[in-house]
Parts: structure tokens; C-alpha cells; sequence
């Protein structure tokens, strides 16, 4: 990195810390010191951040790095004395025993994007020993009834904790935009206002009884809050996902019975290779330059699995029925798929207003779960979709594939700039 963009890039994160955006800031430290890597001031402003969220052990290490750098940094050795301070009169204050919960609520997006920030929290609550309880209140893009927890539609609850135990009158709440009567409220604040864009970040060391998460934290960026000596430490990205899903996740009865029905009778006995192929509203979040290479690679890929034995087939996701018919009409009675919502417009599914909202949750559930039953898969690494299917079952590297650049390697810092 060159001198100038770092010194851009440690100026836009001493002003974010200064103004209170604790996680933007931390996100620029994280990216400085994966591309140049150890750098004083990145250090020092890492532990200054740990600091300010309560967790002491990470302020110490991160500036003691810094000052094993420069060994007289005023700023750096007075935040290590103060994290010394913090943290022995935590160990004093530390209530034992006290039963702790997080309560994840809906992100508002796609299916699997809101899938996956439950996995962030649910990581979350590892790291916390909060016990997890997720509820897709009304800003849920996958329910008809505003009233019911949209979530369990799909999946059986994560515990045994209801959002009623949440509300009692001892409990406490943060961020404080949340009280026991608008628990079970949908989006509130969330993107502006007070206590708006509450990464995973601000709630690692809160002393409230719930803490409450309706903003997204992906896996990735809990990863460097893992302790040594947590028994998740040391897990890469991909292993704490398939961690998580099989540890918590587990399908309603009803939707597993019909995603069985269909394996049996289109499935069973065959060599699959699943995929998944994205459009919609990927041509807008993506270059349709970019989804075509995609497509032409997917293709390339089936038309060297099938040449290669007669029996074998493809089960395919898309939610476009463009791409349904160019593959009906190349592959015939070799391919399988569901019936679902599609389209051809370039409007996510889960923004039309003329399907139920209930039955493309569970389209796009049995979708990935089917495509997981395969012996191979191929799919956009810019999804969601593609990427929860590798994190279902434990697919060996040769069996799963993911074409273009993963969209879990990426930082979206952007989502916390104000």
C-alpha cells in the first residue's frame, strides 16, 4: 500500500473512531493490516476500539503489539494502562451465573442474506454464552402474517427461549431503541436514527440481559474476536459455518417431508450435480458481463458431467425462467428442478408483490437443501444461495464449486458509512 493511501486510509479511520462509528473504523484497521501487515497505528487504534467495547483482553494485546513497534507511543501505553485497569475492575463487577440472550431479528433482505445474519449472531452468542433466540418480525421479506415469527416458518426454533421470556419486567435492553413493549417489532431504526447500524462489534460485552441484533455482521468480521481459548478458535470461515448450521439449524418438519418426497421420486439413485444460476436483481448488482462468464462456465461444467456417464442428471436452482427454459430445452428429461416462483424481470423474488411471501421462503429453502443432497454443485459465488449450499453439509473442494469472487471474502464497509 502506498504511503499516501495509507495514511488515507488511517485518517478516515481515526475520524470514524472519533465520531463514534466503531465499526467502520475497525473494518479500515482490519483491511490495513491484511495488506501491509503489522502497522503501529492500526494497532493502537484496534485496541482502542477493543477498549471502548468492553473487551479488555483484545485492547491489551492489540496495544502491546503496537508498542512492541514503538516502545515510547504516549497514546498507546496510556490505553494499555487503562485496559489493565478496566479489566481488573470487570473481574470485580462480573456478575456470575446471570442468564444472558440475544435476540436476532430480520436484516430485510434476501432469504439466504438474512440467513446469513443469523449465522453472524449465532456465532455471536458463542462468543457471548448469550443464548440465541431469532425472530423475523414484519420487515421480514418472507412472511403473509406480520404477527408470527417469519423464521420459524422455515426452521425450528435455535432454543428453547421464546421472545415472551424476553419480556419480562427485570429485564434490560440495548441498543435502548428497544423496550419489552416493541420487542417484537420489525425494523426500527435501523439504517438511520438513533442507536442505527448496530454492528456485532457493539454487543460483545454488554452488561444489559438482552442485547438485541437487527443490523448485519457477517462471520467473517467476528472471526478476529474469537479467543484463544474458545473452542471455536482457529476455525476457518467455512468450518464455523457448517459448524453453525449443525449445531442450530434444523427444518420444520412439513418442509423436510416435502423436500424428501421430491429427492425420492426425481433424485434418488442418480448422480446429481446441482446449480445454481442467479439473475434478477444479481444483473443489477452485478456486471451481466460478469453473470454471463458465470453461465457459460456452469454450462461448460454440465456439459463435461454428463458426458461422462448416461446416468447421470442435474437438479437446477434459478429464479428465472429464462434460464429454466434454455436448460429444458439443452438437457431435456436429464434435468430436475422444482416448482416455484420465477421470473424474468430483473426484480428479486423476494420484492414481487404478487406471490406469497411464505412460499418463496420455502421455494428457495427446498431449493438449497435439494441441491445439498447432490453429488456435485455449481454455483455464483456473488449469492447467497450458491454459497449456503456449501455451507449445509460438508462438501469435499473437488465436489463444490463456486464460480467468481466469493461474495463472503468481501468487506462491505460501505453499509456503516453514515
Amino acid at each position: 500500500m502506498a504511503d499516501n493511501k495509507l495514511a488515507g486510509w488511517l485518517l478516515a479511520a481515526n475520524r470514524s473512531c472519533h465520531e463514534g462509528n466503531l465499526a467502520l473504523a475497525e473494518l479500515i484497521c482490519r483491511h490495513i493490516l491484511e495488506t501491509v501487515g503489522s502497522q503501529l497505528d492500526a494497532l493502537a487504534l484496534l485496541g482502542l476500539i477493543a477498549l471502548k467495547v468492553r473487551m479488555y483482553d483484545f485492547a491489551i494485546d492489540n496495544l502491546g503489539k503496537a508498542l512492541k513497534l514503538d516502545k515510547n507511543n504516549v497514546l498507546a501505553r496510556k490505553y494499555l494502562r487503562i485496559a489493565h485497569e478496566q479489566s481488573i475492575s470487570q473481574e470485580h463487577k462480573s456478575v456470575r451465573g446471570q442468564t444472558r440472550y440475544l435476540l436476532i431479528k430480520a436484516w430485510g433482505c434476501g432469504f439466504w442474506s438474512d440467513m446469513d445474519h443469523v449465522m453472524g449472531q449465532l456465532l455471536l452468542a458463542e462468543l457471548t454464552g448469550r443464548i440465541p433466540v431469532v425472530h423475523w418480525g414484519g420487515n421480514s421479506r418472507f412472511s403473509d402474517n406480520s404477527d408470527r415469527n417469519a423464521f420459524e416458518e422455515f426452521f425450528q426454533p435455535v432454543s428453547n427461549i421464546s421472545l415472551p421470556e424476553l419480556q419480562k419486567e427485570s429485564a434490560t435492553y440495548y441498543p435502548p431503541k428497544w423496550t419489552r413493549n416493541n420487542l417484537a417489532d420489525g425494523a426500527l431504526n435501523q439504517w438511520n436514527g438513533c442507536h442505527s447500524r448496530v454492528a456485532g462489534l457493539y454487543l460483545l460485552n454488554r452488561p444489559e440481559s438482552v442485547v438485541i441484533s437487527d443490523f448485519h455482521t457477517p462471520v467473517r468480521n467476528l472471526i478476529p474476536w474469537i479467543r484463544t481459548e474458545h473452542p471455536l478458535f482457529g476455525m476457518n470461515r467455512q468450518a464455523l459455518y457448517r459448524y453453525l448450521y449443525a449445531k442450530y439449524i434444523k427444518l420444520q418438519p412439513a418442509i423436510e417431508a416435502g423436500i424428501e418426497v421430491f429427492y425420492q421420486q426425481h433424485m434418488k439413485g442418480k448422480s446429481m450435480l446441482g446449480i445454481h444460476v442467479r439473475r434478477s436483481d444479481k444483473v443489477v448488482e452485478s456486471s451481466s458481463a460478469g453473470l454471463q462468464e458465470i453461465e457459460k462456465l456452469c454450462l461448460e461444467r454440465v456439459d463435461r458431467y454428463l458426458s461422462r456417464s448416461r446416468d447421470a442428471h442435474l437438479f437446477l436452482l434459478t429464479d428465472s425462467t429464462a434460464v429454466l427454459d434454455i436448460y429444458r430445452e439443452r438437457y431435456q428429461d436429464r434435468l430436475n428442478y422444482i416448482d416455484c416462483v420465477r421470473t424474468d424481470g430483473d426484480t428479486g423474488i423476494h420484492f414481487l408483490n404478487n406471490a406469497s411471501k411464505k412460499r418463496v421462503g420455502i421455494d428457495v429453502v427446498k431449493d438449497v437443501y435439494l441441491a445439498a443432497k447432490c453429488d456435485y454443485f455449481v454455483g455464483n459465488a456473488r449469492s447467497n444461495v450458491s454459497t449456503s449450499v456449501l455451507h449445509i453439509k460438508d462438501w469435499s473442494p473437488d465436489k463444490g464449486t463456486l464460480y467468481g469472487d466469493n461474495v463472503l471474502d468481501e468487506e462491505n464497509i460501505f453499509i456503516h458509512k453514515r
